[in-house]
């Protein structure tokens, strides 16, 4: 049987993501809207907390 739970290290990643969202994405949505920077904000603000290049497919 092929167990589809998320190993701990996945839970890690998805709390990661959701605080990180939580924190630094959601505050600033609207303005980043407004100004149709969202993207390269939200990248500048990953690349900032050093979380790009993880591995999500463990």
């Amino acid at each position: 049987m092929i167990d589809f739970d998320p190993t701990d290290q996945q839970r890690v990643i998805q709390e990661t993501a959701r605080d990180f969202a939580s924190r630094e994405v959601i505050p600033r949505a609207r303005d980043m809207d407004r100004a149709y920077e969202g993207s390269s904000q939200i990248q500048k603000l990953i690349v900032g907390r050093a979380v790009t290049g993880v591995d999500t497919m463990t």
